[in-house]
């Protein structure tokens, strides 16, 4: 007797698409799952088994970075598995399901490896979690957003700032992904640890207040801490933080430094002040861009400036003339945009 066939190869192959293209749905990732029948689905099974436990001692790095690995390989076994153009001899239909067999069994490792990291496993064993929806909140250029997370944690999302957090926390962590700078206020749970992973950190805490500064265009990621204590993991190891120390953290090189400062400067922001601390001129730029919802670049070349100071809730040209006094560089308005140039 045949095994009824829930999903037609189309629709398995346009729910791939969709994850794919950062489209999929719940059902789109069911139906990926349901497709893995017999000795697929056993090692479905095995597979997750494993890669869980695996998953629960691993330190998870560069975690976009790996996403994307795998979203590469899964392309690869999405082109294997279009339809063969040749006759349709009994041949070829052979070669096509021992195609579609292999297309299953290495879908089934590829899924994992896409969801593990992220904390969403469909299945563990036989049994299947608890459907977990998952939310985004992001604020525009020139805004600062408050929002309370599931566990009455407090956030603050300073401008052109992205949060990812699930609708529950029912796991042993608190686990949120973001990106821009975030100020957390966690609510202490000692029996649930509250995790942040952010582009190449990983960073823990029970309860306690800590500002994220890190933003994709921006060289440099920063973590401040205002009360309590924190681990931040990045490539080469664990830093403990307590109240005003800053972790700052060389992502082009990886480079680490731990400093003692005033972390009450570094919230600033959420006043509308803009804070320098010996801070590059790109990611000054870039912070002017983000606050006045500017469009400001520099002049090709080599820059070492680096600027201090704060500017509270003055303009876009006195802030610019003031960095201009102190570095000895120059702006223009060019069309739309402004430039700095030496």
């Amino acid at each position: 007797m045949k095994k009824k066939i829930r999903n037609s190869a189309k629709d398995i192959h346009t729910a791939w698409e969709r994850y794919l293209n950062h489209q999929s749905s719940d059902d789109d990732l069911f139906t990926i799952s349901d497709s893995l029948n017999g000795e697929d689905r056993a090692l479905f099974d095995r597979i997750s088994e494993r890669e869980w436990e695996l998953s629960e001692d691993a330190k998870l790095r560069d975690t976009e970075d790996i996403r994307n690995q795998y979203r590469e390989e899964a392309k690869k076994l999405i082109r294997k598995y279009e339809k063969p153009k040749i006759a349709d001899t009994s041949q070829s239909l052979g070669k096509h399901r021992r195609l579609r067999k292999y297309f299953y069994a290495a879908a089934s490792v590829v899924i994992l490896a896409m969801l593990i990291p992220v904390g969403y496993l469909l299945f563990n064993g036989k049994e299947q979690q608890p459907d977990i929806r998952y939310i985004t909140i992001s604020s525009e250029m020139g805004e600062i957003k408050d929002f309370v997370l599931p566990d009455s944690t407090k956030i603050s999302l300073n401008a052109g700032s992205i949060v990812k957090y699930p609708s529950v926390f029912s796991g042993e962590k608190r686990m949120v992904e973001m990106s821009g700078e975030v100020l957390f206020d966690v609510v202490s749970n000692p029996a649930k640890p509250f995790v942040v992973l952010t582009d190449g950190m990983e960073i823990k805490v029970l309860g306690t207040v800590f500002d994220v500064k890190a933003y994709k265009e921006d060289a440099t990621a920063l973590v401040s801490v205002v009360s309590g204590k924190v681990s931040v993991d990045v490539k080469d190891g664990p830093v403990l933080l307590g109240k005003d120390e800053q972790l700052r953290y060389d992502k082009s090189i990886m480079a680490k430094e731990k400093l003692t400062i005033d972390a009450e400067k570094y919230l600033l922001w959420k006043s509308g002040t803009l804070y320098f601390h010996r801070t590059p001129i790109q990611e000054v730029v870039n912070m002017l861009n983000r606050h006045y919802k500017a469009n400001i670049a520099l002049q090709d070349g080599t820059y070492f400036n680096l600027i201090s100071g704060e500017h509270d809730n003055k303009s876009l040209e006195s802030v610019l003339t003031s960095i201009c006094y102190s570095t000895n560089l120059k702006y223009k308005k060019q069309g739309g945009k402004i430039v700095l140039y030496k």
